[in-house]
């Protein structure tokens, strides 16, 4: 395993087809995907963090032996017995190599945030108190609102923590939108342009304050310029992590979703079409999402939370569009899973 390179989980997947049969074969790749993580979450049990996030991990944990355990007994004891001669899982060094291939072959299913983390070591920057704090304040985003505290505690990780001088930009318009910044101290102005190409200042955001979270989801340029009054500190969350993060977990994936209904409600049609969108996503049911576009002028606003730290323009003739870029994304993500979860991989 160690020695194929590249192709491995290919040629590995090949070979099987040579013992067994396609529904044997796919239920050994589940399994592995499934002792994959096992011991990624194995791992992360050596992480500092708060009692709610070690006990979310040990419940998956025990989910996961619970499924390793139904699939062996569907093997049966011959291939579970095979199993075990070639992929030993007291080998910790080739569990790691083969871990690390699977979850580039399989990124929906392997959870490569976390490992991730393990090999970058940013978890190590704060402490379990500050991650409980920092899910705490995600969860007052409104893109967060619907998504779990051990969950968010676990994203928390990621963080990272920036500074930023007097009048330093943040990002211009037309950047790519690659992350969202939670403020910490201080103080982030907002300019656009104006008809002659002047910068007009259009919204000051105040510590505690979030600037950017549409980037999270839909990743598009920047509608406006974002600049530092005064010295500066920012929590920051990149996309690629966020990607990562999401792209194994389903549950938050359809927490996004229940955001992304509930944030903008067009007319009733709108909601109801894009609700029952949601209820099939829950059923594995992945078509193409139907969201009525309308006007702007019929565009309101939820009025259970203040609306801080929106993109630029997010509310406009263009919001039924992002709306619906974003829920064809996330279907994109969840499709891809389920088809992996059920077909095997084409082999060369």
């Amino acid at each position: 395993v160690q020695q194929l390179g590249g192709s491995s989980i290919e040629q590995i997947f090949s070979e099987l087809d040579e013992f067994f049969n396609a529904e044997q074969v796919a239920a050994i790749r589940r399994l592995l995907v499934l002792q994959a993580n096992l011991g990624i979450l194995q791992n992360n049990l050596s992480s500092p963090v708060s009692d709610r996030l070690r006990k979310a991990w040990e419940e998956e944990i025990t989910q996961l032996r619970a499924e390793i355990e139904r699939v062996r007994k569907e093997l049966g004891p011959a291939v579970s017995l095979f199993m075990q001669s070639v992929f030993p899982v007291s080998d910790t060094a080739m569990q790691d190599a083969f871990n690390s291939e699977l979850g580039q072959h399989d990124p929906t299913l392997v959870h490569t945030f976390d490992m991730f983390m393990r090999v970058s070591e940013l978890a190590e920057i704060f402490t379990p108190e500050q991650l409980t704090e920092m899910a705490e304040r995600l969860n007052k985003i409104d893109i967060f609102k619907n998504v779990s505290l051990a969950n968010l505690e676990n994203l928390s990780r990621a963080i990272t923590v920036q500074s930023f001088e007097d009048g330093q930009i943040l990002f211009e318009e037309g950047d790519q939108g690659d992350a969202m910044y939670l403020i910490d101290q201080g103080l982030i102005e907002i300019y656009v342009k104006d008809q002659t190409g002047q910068q007009k200042l259009l919204r000051t955001y105040k510590p505690g304050d979030v600037v950017g979270e549409f980037a999270l989801l839909d990743g598009r340029p920047r509608s406006a310029r974002a600049q530092a009054k005064g010295q500066i500190s920012v929590l920051t969350l990149q996309r690629e992590v966020f990607s990562r993060f999401i792209q194994s977990r389903p549950q938050v994936i359809l927490a996004m979703l229940q955001y992304l209904a509930d944030k903008v409600r067009y007319t009733t049609q709108s909601v109801e079409t894009s609700m029952a969108w949601i209820t099939q996503i829950a059923e594995g049911t992945y078509q193409e999402p139907q969201v009525v576009a309308v006007p702007a002028a019929s565009v309101t606003m939820t009025t259970e939370a203040p609306v801080i730290a929106l993109e630029v323009a997010e509310v406009s003739e263009e919001t039924p569009a992002l709306i619906n870029r974003v829920f064809s994304g996330f279907a994109a993500l969840l499709r891809e899973r389920e088809q992996t979860l059920h077909t095997r991989p084409k082999t060369t």
